[in-house]
C-alpha cells in the first residue's frame, strides 16, 4: 500500500515537472526577436526601465517623430534626464517630451502607472519598450490590469544566459498571484 502512494506521489510529481518544462521550452521558442523596424509613428511610449537597450530605443524613437511621448517607468530616484539622455542632441522640445516615473519598482506597478496615467491624459493606444525575455509578462500584466489599452510591445535584444530565462520564466508562472 505504502508503495503504492509512493508510486502516485512520483508520477504525480513527475508530471508537474515534465509540464513546467514543456512550459518553459515553449517560452523559450515563442519568445519575439529584437524591434528591427521601428515604428516611429507612435504618439506614446512607454519605457520599462532594467534592461541594456530600453532607454536607447526610446530616445532613438524620439529624435525620429520629436512629437512622439515618452515616459520612462521605474527609474532610479538619483537619475536625472540630463544623466538618461546625455549623449543624445536633443532639442529642448524633445526633452519636454519626456516625463519620468520615480514611482514604479515592479514591473506590476510599471503597468499600473501607465494604466492611471493614460487615463489621467486620455491615451488609448501606447507603445511599451521593454527586453524581449520581459513580454510574455508585460502582456499578461497588461491583459490583467490595462485591458483597456491597446499596447504595441517593442522588445529589445535578448539576454545570453540561460539563469535569466529561467528567472523570468518562474516569475511569469506566478504573475497571477504576485502583488
Amino acid at each position: 500500500m505504502l508503495k503504492r502512494i509512493l508510486l502516485k506521489l512520483f508520477q504525480g510529481t513527475l508530471s508537474v515537472f515534465i509540464l513546467i518544462l514543456a512550459g518553459f521550452v515553449i517560452y523559450l521558442i515563442t519568445l519575439p526577436q529584437p524591434v528591427l523596424k521601428i515604428p516611429y509613428n507612435l504618439s506614446h511610449a512607454v519605457v520599462f526601465t532594467g534592461g541594456a537597450g530600453r532607454i536607447n530605443l526610446a530616445l532613438d524613437i524620439l529624435t525620429k517623430n520629436p512629437n512622439t511621448k515618452i515616459i520612462i517607468s521605474g527609474i532610479h530616484r538619483q537619475t536625472s534626464l540630463a544623466d538618461i539622455t546625455a549623449g543624445y542632441d536633443l532639442t529642448p522640445q524633445q526633452l519636454n517630451q519626456i516625463a519620468l516615473d520615480y514611482t514604479a519598482q515592479t514591473t506590476r506597478q510599471n503597468v499600473t502607472f501607465i494604466k492611471q496615467w493614460s487615463k489621467q491624459y486620455g491615451v488609448k493606444e501606447i507603445g511599451i519598450i521593454t527586453s524581449a525575455y520581459h513580454v510574455p509578462r508585460v502582456k499578461l500584466l497588461v491583459r490583467l490590469l490595462a485591458p483597456e489599452l491597446t499596447v504595441t510591445l517593442l522588445p529589445v535584444r535578448l539576454p545570453t544566459t540561460s539563469s535569466f530565462f529561467l528567472r523570468e520564466y518562474v516569475k511569469l508562472l506566478a504573475t497571477p498571484w504576485l502583488e
